[in-house]
């Protein structure tokens, strides 16, 4: 079972991988779902409450010129605007 106090995803189980762990192809019987989503459109963001998680698709239409910023951390990073 996933522990819910370390994760925001909606999910009640996690697979964690390790150096000894084997994957092999099996065939798909149908017992387990598909995955879930919660979908929200960009103009509905600010009626989400805080801190939830929500998954948000779309398509950017315009990209501006990349312009470098200064991080807090001293490094510099670039930056472009949608």
């Amino acid at each position: 079972m996933a522990n819910k106090k370390w994760s925001n995803l909606n999910n009640d189980f996690n697979i964690i991988f390790d150096k000894l762990t084997s994957i092999s192809e099996v065939s798909d019987d149908g017992s387990i779902s598909n995955q879930a989503f919660d979908f929200c459109s960009i103009d509905g963001l600010q009626e989400i409450m805080p801190m939830k998680t929500v998954d948000i698709i779309g398509v950017i239409s315009q990209l501006g010129e990349a312009e470098s910023i200064n991080l807090k951390s001293g490094g510099t990073k670039l930056r472009r605007h949608v």
